[in-house]
């Protein structure tokens, strides 16, 4: 048998308050951190390469060149 002495308002009050406190008491048990301490790294330079702008035709299959293929993969 369960007896409630509160509403669910309080229940929840008292959860978050619960779970806060163990927020709180996981933070305090890491270490202790610097901004001071970081050091930024030096941005990495990335050369410019050209790229070319003209498409490049592709070359069309034929019906050799797809029997090629198949003969390639089979043996």
């Amino acid at each position: 048998m369960h007896i409630f002495f509160g509403g669910q308002d309080e229940l929840q009050a008292e959860l978050d308050e619960l779970e806060e406190l163990e927020a709180d008491e996981l933070l305090s048990d890491m270490p202790a951190t610097s901004a001071k301490k970081k050091v930024v790294e030096k941005e990495t330079e990335v050369p410019d390469i050209e790229v070319p702008t003209h498409k490049v035709a592709a070359k069309k299959k034929t019906e050799d060149d797809e029997l090629a293929e198949l003969e390639a993969m089979i043996g």
